[in-house]
This record gives C-alpha cells, sequence and structure tokens, in this order.
C-alpha cells in the first residue's frame, strides 16, 4: 500500500522535477483529508485503488504543481491536475479537475489534501 501512495506521488513530481529523493520507510503519521474527509492512510489507499473497481483508462494529465514557500515558515506543495477513466457501468468517459496539497516539515511530508468534484465520478 505504501507501495502505491508512493507511485502516485512519484507520478505527480517525475514530471515536475528530476530530482533523487530519498524514500521513508516508516509509518505515516501525518493527517491525511479527501474532500474533507480525514483518513488513515490505509484507507486513502484502499479509496484511491478501488477506483480501478468502477473505471478503465485511468489517467492523471496536465499536472501542474509547485512548492510554496510562506512566510511563516510553512512549505506546501500545490497541485493540479485532470484525472479521467472510462466508466465500466456505462462507458462514459468521465473528467475531472482536482487539486492537492502535501505539507512539509523539512524533507517529510506531514499532511495531504485532495480535492475533486465527485459528482460526475459518483452518476457512473
Amino acid at each position: 500500500m505504501r507501495i502505491l501512495f508512493t507511485l502516485i506521488l512519484s507520478i505527480i513530481f517525475i514530471g515536475c522535477n528530476q530530482q533523487v529523493s530519498n524514500v521513508d520507510s516508516a509509518e505515516w503519521s501525518g493527517t491525511i483529508s479527501v474532500n474533507d474527509a480525514v483518513m488513515t492512510y490505509d484507507e486513502m489507499v484502499v479509496a484511491f485503488a478501488s477506483g480501478h473497481e468502477n473505471f478503465d483508462n485511468i489517467l492523471h494529465s496536465n499536472v501542474i504543481a509547485t512548492t510554496m514557500f510562506y512566510n511563516n515558515g510553512r512549505v506546501y506543495t500545490n497541485s493540479w491536475y485532470d484525472w479521467s477513466g472510462t466508466s465500466k457501468k456505462t462507458g462514459n468517459e468521465v473528467k475531472l479537475r482536482g487539486y492537492c496539497s502535501w505539507g512539509w516539515e523539512g524533507d517529510k511530508i506531514i499532511s495531504v489534501y485532495n480535492a475533486f468534484d465527485p459528482t460526475q465520478y459518483n452518476q457512473n
């Protein structure tokens, strides 16, 4: 499960940054929110992986990411992306615009926030 999370982060960051990164194998202890629902790391992995039960050809495209250093010392990487997939139930292609933010403390991610409008996702 940690591999899936690392893979998702890697896909998003590879397009933006070609640096070598260290992988932390410690247990996740940060905060994760998806559309304002707070969840555990394992719940997040299950939730995102379950998309493959209902959709084929899932793609993340048009990824834009930027890291912001605020004057209060806080650091966030913000990412906007397009998500698309073909509904296995209806055959319709669903397209969503999403946003994700990672809060940093030193070289560790301490918070993850992901948001998207789930209306079309849930209807298909």
